[in-house]
């Protein structure tokens, strides 16, 4: 594979059962390299990118799980599909695993 080429879309829900706000993502990267990764709503083949994560992977893939919170809540309206795809500034480069973090947005608090 080609650097920094956008990878498929993977689904990471299929339909939200009720307005959420996503605050973090786990990742778990299979070298040390930059990458990033796209997080979209919509359907398949029409997928709208609503935050793009820039981050590092660790020095090996056996090292733990980074976590990222977000720097504020990116809400999804209820019944909507989520996908995920990457791209790496290397190669060889890819992503064993993607957690998405969520609450629902009635839980969230203005400050």
């Amino acid at each position: 594979a080609s650097t920094w080429v956008n990878g498929a879309y993977v689904q990471v829900v299929a339909a939200t059962t009720e307005a959420d706000a996503l605050v973090g993502m786990i990742a778990l990267a299979t070298n040390a390299a930059e990458y990033e990764v796209d997080i979209a709503t919509g359907a398949s083949g029409f997928e709208a990118v609503i935050a793009t994560l820039p981050f590092a992977g660790l020095a090996t893939a056996s090292e733990a799980s980074q976590i990222y919170t977000f720097a504020y809540p990116v809400e999804v309206a209820s019944g909507v599909r989520i996908a995920v795809r990457c791209r790496a500034g290397a190669a060889s480069a890819a992503i064993g695993r993607i957690k998405l973090i969520f609450v629902k947005q009635s839980d969230l608090v203005s400050i």
